[in-house]
């Protein structure tokens, strides 16, 4: 750099030193590198333009800016005296309207990728690309180290001026500009020590990053440079109109509702109640008189912490969170490092992945001032080194654009997101003085998927066809197919049914009927079933005891079920609870119960009546007690053979044990089929 150039250098701003950093770090990621496209209709004259854009370059030192850092204890920003624009011209006159936008597409990539060279000013270049006799796309291209959104339409508004004037053959003559290092000397002089204490008591507590829940993992080998897209939609006019309403009607802003919608979006997303997101600031200081019309970068990225408490009224909610930006605002100049470093996050971590950017710029406004040009389809596009951006630009109808990397996110999650925020918003509109635990997310085709579509599960079974008269059926068409086998007997169809109608005709002499109780504390066997069997047969409901459970849940469940009788074995009658329940050891009286009736009893029962009792584990308190009626357990085996396409010649292991119900899905569908 040639040193008599040299008008002034001064150090980097904290967010400068940021993106420099991100710049050096991904080359070739086009990070921070904006462009700004648009339609130009009508003739140009291209010295105008230069002479224009040279002016303008002239009198704004920020333009004029490079950026050393080489043997440097800490990088400088150097304004030089001269620095000459570059006007690149094209013509794709020949070209249809759809190689046209192959180009341009293709062009604009290039042109994010090509980057600057940062130690030579100045770090922006145009380009004319006419299209046709008299309509030209106009491209700039600048980095974002040189200025900030807010400096955009001050430029514009700058470039019309002059040109038209150029254009009339006058020269224009405009106020001296403040320069940008005024900001710099301005930043120095804040007090770091209160905002130290600020931000300390604010992050306080703040350990991890809010999860972005549907990001990817990135495989070996994918860090580095992201692969950004993106997703726009737009909130219609009525949408829009309602949100400012209600933001009027309570004292808030904008920006506050799609902070709050934002918060909520993630903490949904995240199931946290305490989320973290960033948030860029406009940081044009209202005591640097003159700051508003400086051409330079203010703006600085914040985090913004928010509690998400769903009781509270989305209203009062969103008052709390305003407040908290308004306090913010008075430590906005607060470095993104140093408030990571005073957070409890861990070294290294981010203290967030996701930023919100509320575009309050007056770009159409200074295009409306262009002085008589055409300028149509003005549009901006930038990229930061966030995974996910929100970028909200407010009007008419609002619009709202999530970029995100593609290496980490899909594109369907992305719209499916943009799904979510807008119906976050359409809550608020609808719902302000409800709790925010009102404010749903699914969008109207999600939740008609969820309630409808996978809730219409409904299949046709007959509930009259009982699991007893099943057995009772397989044991009439092949009473010598095997129907259980244990280690060391086995039943057929036949035996089975012969030995639980005695047992049935047993306790229907003790009693039992329908809706009584039986317990049935017995180890794993053909036998065990066989009892369970003769219990639905009389009509009563089994109640399965597991005999490794603890002898305190076994005596509780005793008491609460308050079962008419007890089967058991002779090994195990010492191991059961005291109860006023009738005990029969079946080994032990079995040689009695032979002497009973191998008919089926043919109780007739409702499929209403209860089947079996399931007691819950009791983790969160005492166990419960659980009634499950023939209905819902014939029901239960007609889903399961059909889904999992159970026949007579399929074969189940029962490993559950008695008093977990799964013990009925291993037991009764391949039973009776």
């Amino acid at each position: 750099m040639d040193r008599k150039n040299i008008e002034t250098f001064y150090p980097l701003t904290p967010m400068q030193q940021g993106m420099l950093f991100h710049t050096l770090y991904e080359p070739e990621s086009g990070v921070y590198v904006e462009l700004l496209t648009a339609a130009w209709h009508g003739d140009v004259d291209i010295d105008a333009f230069r002479r224009t854009w040279q002016r303008v370059v002239d009198r704004h030192e920020a333009l004029r800016t490079a950026f050393l850092w080489e043997g440097l204890k800490e990088p400088i920003q150097v304004v030089q005296r001269q620095a000459e624009v570059t006007v690149t011209e094209l013509g794709w006159r020949t070209a249809t309207p759809e190689e046209q936008q192959e180009r341009l597409d293709e062009y604009l990539r290039e042109e994010r990728k090509r980057g600057f060279d940062l130690t030579k000013a100045p770090l922006l270049r145009l380009s004319l690309i006419r299209m046709a006799d008299e309509e030209y796309r106009l491209v700039w291209t600048h980095h974002h180290l040189l200025m900030d959104g807010w400096s955009i339409p001050l430029l514009l508004k700058e470039v019309f001026a002059f040109y038209a004037a150029y254009l009339r053959g006058e020269e224009l003559q405009l106020p001296k500009p403040r320069p940008y290092r005024d900001y710099i000397v301005w930043l120095k002089r804040q007090d770091m020590e209160a905002a130290e204490r600020y931000w300390r008591e604010k992050m306080a507590g703040f350990t991890e990053p809010t999860p972005l829940t549907v990001a990817r993992r990135l495989a070996a080998g994918m860090e580095g440079e992201g692969e950004f897209a993106d997703v726009e939609a737009v909130a219609q006019a009525e949408l829009t109109l309602r949100l400012q309403q209600l933001a009027r009607r309570h004292g808030l802003t904008l920006n506050t509702l799609l902070q709050g919608a934002w918060a909520l979006l993630l903490s949904r997303y995240s199931g946290k109640d305490d989320v973290v997101y960033g948030a860029t600031v406009s940081g044009r200081p209202s005591e640097l008189s003159g700051a508003d019309e400086i051409i330079g970068l203010f703006i600085n990225t914040l985090p913004v912490r928010v509690q998400v408490p769903e009781n509270v009224s989305v209203v009062q909610w969103l008052r709390e969170l305003q407040a908290q930006q308004v306090e913010m605002r008075r430590y906005e100049y607060t470095p993104l490092v140093d408030i990571q470093s005073w957070s409890d996050i861990a070294p290294g971590a981010p203290l967030f992945e996701s930023l919100l950017v509320f575009e309050n710029i007056p770009l159409e406004d200074a295009v409306e001032e262009s002085k008589g040009l055409d300028l149509r389809n003005v549009e901006t596009e930038s990229i930061t080194n966030f995974p996910l951006v929100l970028v909200v630009v407010p009007g008419r109808e609002m619009s709202l654009r999530l970029l995100y990397d593609a290496r980490l996110f899909g594109a369907e999650t992305i719209e499916r997101m943009m799904g979510h925020l807008q119906t976050i918003l359409h809550g608020f509109g609808e719902r302000s003085e409800g709790p925010l635990a009102s404010i749903s997310i699914l969008t109207s085709p999600e939740r008609r998927l969820l309630i409808e579509t996978w809730n219409a599960t409904a299949s046709p079974f007959d509930a009259d066809d009982f699991v007893h008269e099943r057995v009772q059926r397989q044991a009439e068409r092949s009473p010598r197919a095997l129907a259980l086998a244990g280690p060391t007997d086995a039943l057929s169809y036949g035996e089975l049914n012969a030995r639980a109608n005695r047992l049935a005709h047993y306790l229907l002499g003790q009693g039992v009927g329908p809706d009584s109780i039986v317990a049935i504390f017995m180890q794993r066997s053909p036998q065990t079933v066989a009892a369970m069997l003769a219990v639905l047969k009389t009509g009563a409901a089994y109640l399965p005891l597991d005999p490794a459970y603890p002898k305190e849940r076994l005596a509780f469940v005793m008491e609460d079920a308050r079962a008419r009788v007890a089967l058991t074995e002779t090994a195990l009658v010492d191991d059961l609870p005291e109860t006023d329940a009738r005990v029969v050891a079946l080994d032990g009286e079995w040689p009695a119960i032979t002497l009973e009736s191998d008919e089926n009893p043919g109780v007739r029962i409702s499929p209403d009546h209860v089947a079996y009792v399931i007691y819950t584990s009791g983790s969160t308190g005492r166990p419960k007690g659980v009634l499950i009626q023939h209905r819902g357990l014939n029901n239960l085996i007609a889903w399961h053979q059909k889904e999992f396409g159970v026949t007579s010649a399929d074969r189940a292991t029962h490993l559950a044990g008695l008093g977990f119900d799964a013990a009925v899905w291993e037991i009764w569908p391949h039973l009776t089929a």
